[in-house]
């Protein structure tokens, strides 16, 4: 289904949030999970349920690129990465050596 943003409401359901984006409902609540939106920013969850409701700007913006979307060039930036880095580290001094040098 083909979505017109011009005309959608402010808060998004999971499944106009699909139809926006051309991503099933269960990639956009893992990347709810993951932390590749953040809440207020991309998402809401109103009165403190579970449910998931999009934010129209917000989703506009991660589409285009743009606004909202946090800059990550070096993907060891993210969160997850480096946790494992760090887990890494501390079971490989080999690895740690080649890690410091090529950072």
């Amino acid at each position: 289904m083909i979505v017109d943003p011009t005309n959608l409401p402010y808060y998004l359901s999971v499944a106009i949030a699909s139809d926006l984006t051309g991503l099933s409902a269960k990639t956009l609540r893992g990347m709810v999970r993951s932390g590749d939106f953040k809440q207020a920013v991309h998402y809401v969850k109103p009165g403190g349920t579970g449910r998931v409701r999009f934010l129209r700007e917000g989703m506009l913006a991660w589409m285009n690129g743009s606004a909202g979307e946090p800059a990550q060039s070096d993907p060891r930036q993210s969160p997850k990465v480096r946790a494992g880095c760090r887990g890494n580290l501390n079971r490989s001094p080999e690895l740690a050596a080649v890690l410091a040098d090529g950072m």
